[in-house]
């Protein structure tokens, strides 16, 4: 505390500046509930590992409040912050809203301070028949019991009214708080299929998207990552690239920017420089 704020401010952003991004649900190979689960657990613990190795220590946050209230502020803000899997709107309103290790009322809000942050495409599916039968299990955490599922698996509290569309609508509404944000990212996986994508939730969210960028800003980035696997054994679940296109057309034509990457069987995937 004897250094001057400057070089304290320097220190922060060295010290918690990660050189990943740092995820919290990640895309799987397949969008079985198993699968994602133990993904996620193996992510947790290999970005453990990563911030052991690089010398990462949060504690520094817990040093005193003064400098916790000032190191928040690029811990937040310096790192991205993904939840790209299925649902990933919803375990992201948990950790905005019921986050246990924000300890006063001061940081209670610190996700304002986040520059890029990087969500699923809230597609929800409207097979019928045996193309119902076949992708019945890629539907978001709609029912309560997918929802009961869903709460035991993150590590975060839920908030009252927990819910797919409630969380997709707060996140929106969260995003359009935050005083730096300039990239949100979202994810379209191979395995989507767009020609069953329910269009009115896709308009609906489009339309959320432009409020948003009304609130934040022009500068605002709206990007698409279209993700594949690096090597894939899901068999007919893939799709064909074709299906895609012209969904994917249609949100370039709204502005948005289209970047692809292939993914590890930890969700991880570089989309390059923010």
């Amino acid at each position: 505390m004897k250094l001057p704020p400057e070089l304290r401010c320097m220190i922060y952003a060295s010290a918690l500046t990660l050189p990943f991004p740092i995820e919290f649900w990640p895309e799987t190979d397949s969008p079985v509930a198993s699968h994602q689960i133990t993904t996620a657990n193996r992510n947790m613990q290999y970005l453990k590992t990563k911030m052991r190795q690089r010398g990462v220590n949060l504690n520094l946050l817990r040093l005193s409040r003064q400098v916790r209230h000032e190191a928040t502020f690029y811990f937040y803000r310096e790192n991205e912050w993904r939840f790209s899997g299925m649902n990933g709107w919803m375990v992201a309103s948990a950790w905005m809203f019921t986050s246990a290790f924000m300890f006063t009322s001061r940081e209670k809000y610190a996700w304002q301070y986040i520059k890029c942050i990087t969500l699923p495409l809230p597609v929800r599916h409207t097979a019928q028949g045996r193309a119902k039968q076949r992708w019945g299990m890629i539907r978001p955490a709609v029912s309560k019991r997918a929802v009961v599922r869903l709460v035991k698996q993150i590590p975060f509290d839920v908030p009252d009214g927990w819910e797919y569309e409630s969380s997709v609508m707060d996140v929106c509404v969260a995003l359009g708080k935050c005083l730096n944000l300039e990239v949100l990212r979202l994810v379209l996986p191979r395995w989507c299929d767009t020609e069953v994508v329910d269009q009115g939730v896709m308009k609906d969210f489009a339309g959320r998207i432009e409020r948003l960028r009304e609130v934040v800003g022009e500068g605002l980035k709206v990007e698409l990552v279209k993700l594949s696997r690096v090597k894939t054994a899901i068999g007919d679940l893939i799709t064909a690239d074709e299906k895609q296109e012209r969904f994917v057309k249609g949100l370039t034509e709204k502005g948005w920017k289209v970047r692809t990457a292939k993914c590890d069987k930890f969700g991880r995937y570089d989309v390059g420089d923010m």
